[in-house]
């Protein structure tokens, strides 16, 4: 062996046995068992992450066609306000349509205002200002 060889040698040994002397095996053990985790479970949960991903985005189609079903009230609410007093039939259909879709609004806690909250506001014209 040269003496740079081993020079080099006992540089590297000084050096591991001072880093063993200031090191914290269990800080060390447990960053060692994270990486683990994060790459060998994080493979296996995979497919069920998928799956899940895959539920949550079928849950949030449903939630918004509930969300246009429920606001739809604003509809009947019109179609009552504009329905002529004779005509009974279509003015308790339209009513039981409205009333339903305000109990499920109110249940999920949407929005139950009407007109629909959606549709802009508009200022009064200037005849209208005037006659106020």
């Amino acid at each position: 062996m040269t003496p740079d060889r081993i020079a080099l040698e006992t540089k590297v040994y000084d050096s591991l046995v001072s880093f063993n002397g200031v090191a914290c095996w269990p800080v060390l053990q447990l960053a060692q068992m994270r990486q683990y985790l994060a790459e060998h479970l994080m493979a296996d949960l995979a497919p069920e992450v998928e799956a899940l991903h895959a539920r949550i985005a079928e849950l949030e189609a449903q939630a918004e066609k509930v969300a246009a079903f429920a606001a739809q009230r604003a509809e009947y609410v019109t179609s009552i306000l504009n329905c002529h007093p004779d005509n009974k039939h279509d003015y308790y259909r339209w009513q039981g349509h409205a009333e339903s879709r305000r109990q499920l609004s109110q249940s999920l806690g949407l929005p139950v205002a009407w007109p629909a909250e959606t549709e802009p506001d508009t200022a009064p014209s200037q005849r209208e200002a005037g006659a106020l």
